[in-house]
This record gives structure tokens, sequence and C-alpha cells, in this order.
């Protein structure tokens, strides 16, 4: 009877770490892979010809304050609306995060405004530092008011505006902000 008790512990103990390590190895390789796998449609990117006034739309900073897109007049901005649970949103923040680097906030603001209405700025935050987001601000759209004002279909959608807060382009769906063209353009304005 002991010598089945030994077996069984025995048994026991190798599952218990075979599953331990295949959960550790998942986790740190493979929902990495997923995410970077994802097929993600091409973007549909539309220029703005004449540049067209950008609508007056509000929405909150990380301490609940209302902020007015009237603010940065003067800058030139890169407004994303995008989601938590978009995949495609997830796979830009980080280009833009690097943006901010390598453009610096005195030439170009970028406007992350998260639409999850389910998500609070403290969740937001933990989900800025759980993805690497060192270099942009939290904002939210409450209330979809700002995402419906410049009528936006879907996520991401990114606009492109100048100093004067005239729309350049607009895009809807991924895009892969790094590539040369793309740089060029914002680097025009």
């Amino acid at each position: 009877m002991q010598k089945q008790s030994f077996n069984f512990l025995v048994i026991a103990i190798t599952a218990l770490i075979l599953g331990g390590t295949s959960f550790l190895l998942y986790n740190k390789f493979f929902k990495k892979i997923e995410l970077e796998n994802i097929l993600i449609p091409q973007a549909e990117i539309g220029r703005i010809s004449p540049p067209e006034p950008l609508p007056r739309f509000s929405f909150l900073n990380d301490q609940g304050k209302e902020v007015n897109i009237a603010d940065f007049k003067g800058k030139v901005l890169l407004i994303n609306f995008w989601a938590t649970w978009c995949k495609p949103c997830v796979k830009e923040l980080p280009q833009f995060d690097q943006m901010v680097e390598l453009f610096g906030e005195d030439n170009i603001q970028i406007i992350p405004i998260s639409i999850d209405s389910a998500v609070d700025m403290k969740k937001l935050h933990a989900f800025y530092k759980k993805n690497g987001i060192k270099n942009l601000k939290v904002y939210k759209d409450n209330n979809l008011r700002a995402y419906e004002s410049v009528m936006s279909f879907g996520v991401p959608t990114t606009i492109l505006v100048d100093a004067n807060l005239n729309a350049h382009l607009k895009v809807s769906g991924y895009l892969n902000w790094q590539d040369p063209e793309i740089m060029n353009l914002i680097n025009s304005l």
C-alpha cells in the first residue's frame, strides 16, 4: 500500500511540475507570439484635401478633468481613438510611444483617447504599464462624444491634424506609423 501511495505522489508531483512549466512557457512565449502574428487587415487611409477644420470636442485627462481639443491648437496632433480589447490598437500604441521619443512633444502631440467605457483611469494606467507605454498620456472619452464627433467607425481611428486644428489624414484600422512615407507626411506638417 505504501508503494502505491509513493507512486501516486511521484506522479502527482511530476504532473504539477509539467503543468506549471507548460503554463509559464505558454505565458512567456506563445501569448506574445499570438499578438505579434495576428492577422490585421490593412487600414483605410483617407487623405482630407483640402484639409478640414477638426470638430471641437472634449475628453478626460488622467485626473478626470475635461480637456478641450482646442487647448492643443498650435501643435501638430496625432489623435488616436483606441480600446484595450482591440488587438490592432494594442499593436499601434507602442509605435506612438516611440514616436514621442523620435519627434519630441514640442513637434507633435500624440493624443491617445481610450473609448473603453468599462475601464477606469487606474486600469488604463495599469494597461500602459503592462504594455511598456511610458511616453503617452492617458485620456478617455467616457461618453463617446469625441469619438462620434469625428465620425469614427471602429478602432483604431487616427487623425493627423495640423497646428491650426485642420485634419489632413484619417486612418481607420491598423497602420505601421513608422513607415518612412507616413513619417515623411508627419514631418511635412
